[in-house]
């Protein structure tokens, strides 16, 4: 299928829309079953993809009994691992599909291959997926105890060989609040040129006041001109700053972007990714010393996305 359209603020309240399917996670935060309890009745196929990491930790228990109690199908995920999308959707038959999904808690693999899954598939002509999220309280960013991986995300394979590998390397860097990894993956990839982007928050200014604090070194080896911030509750916005940042760089540099930072941050690269998949993806991976809840802050946001055949 080719991606279509992405629609921000999509029409009527969040919770209208009605899909066939409805896909949740379970994990061991209060939020997540924020979204789920707001959704009411309905007749669409309700899973949630139950983390085997965790299982018995915080609210995890909790969570459990109240996707149970409402007939969701738990499906036991690693967030490591894809979810089989492919099963999945061999229930649904007809030309249309209406997805809902909510990925507050769910690790940015899950939603990457739910995208690469609609984008490789064939089995319907047209597809429209919802895709909300409720932010969560930042908090001080917790210590985290091993070295600094990257973790590539790819919607089309073999897209490598259509970059010339002889072109420089312009990084286009999100800022976490996590101390030293920002800094870490500067050091792997050696870009030439580099855009640090750090999300602004209204409310939440602990939290760019941590992002500043535990980025400084990285961030005074930068041009100021190449730290811009953008608004966490606009995704028009930050979809157009993206793309004005990378559109003038693609012609003279091989670009890769690393979405630390937010969750709406990534999910919106991913979606510039299908759209442009020559640019690389990448996301830092590292563990941390304890888990902690996370519980749900400000408004729930929404995005729409269309997918259609030729």
């Amino acid at each position: 299928m080719e991606f279509i359209e992405l629609i921000h603020e999509p029409a009527g309240e969040s919770l209208d829309f009605q899909p066939h399917l409805f896909i949740a996670a379970s994990g061991y935060e209060s939020r997540s079953t924020i979204i789920p309890e707001s959704f009411g009745q309905s007749n669409a196929i309700k899973i949630a993809f139950a983390f085997t990491e965790f299982s018995k930790e915080l609210q995890r228990p909790k969570n459990d009994q109240f996707y149970l109690a409402n007939q969701y199908e738990l499906i036991p995920t690693s967030s490591e691992e894809a979810p089989d999308y492919e099963a999945i959707f061999n229930r649904f038959k007809g030309h249309e599909l209406k997805v809902m999904i909510d990925i507050s808690v769910m690790p940015r693999l899950w939603y990457h291959s739910l995208l690469r899954f609609f984008l490789g598939t064939r089995k319907f002509q047209n597809v429209h997926i919802r895709i909300l999220y409720c932010p969560a309280f930042s908090g001080a960013p917790l210590k985290r105890n091993r070295a600094v991986k990257l973790e590539k995300f790819t919607m089309i394979e073999n897209i490598r060989e259509r970059v010339q590998s002889n072109k420089n390397k312009a990084l286009v860097l999100g800022l976490g609040s996590q101390k030293g990894v920002a800094q870490a993956v500067y050091d792997m990839l050696r870009p030439d040129s580099c855009t640090l982007l750090y999300a602004d928050p209204n409310i939440q200014k602990d939290y760019v006041e941590n992002v500043f604090v535990n980025n400084h070194a990285l961030i005074n080896q930068m041009d100021i001109r190449n730290l811009k911030g953008y608004p966490l509750d606009n995704t028009e916005e930050i979809y157009r700053m993206l793309v004005d940042t990378i559109l003038p760089l693609r012609r003279d540099y091989h670009v890769v972007i690393i979405p630390q930072g937010p969750k709406i941050f990534s999910l919106i690269t991913m979606i510039l990714q299908m759209s442009y998949p020559d640019i690389d993806l990448y996301y830092p991976t590292f563990k941390v010393r304890q888990i902690r809840d996370r519980v749900p802050f400000n408004e729930i946001s929404s995005l729409d996305l269309v997918f259609g055949t030729e």
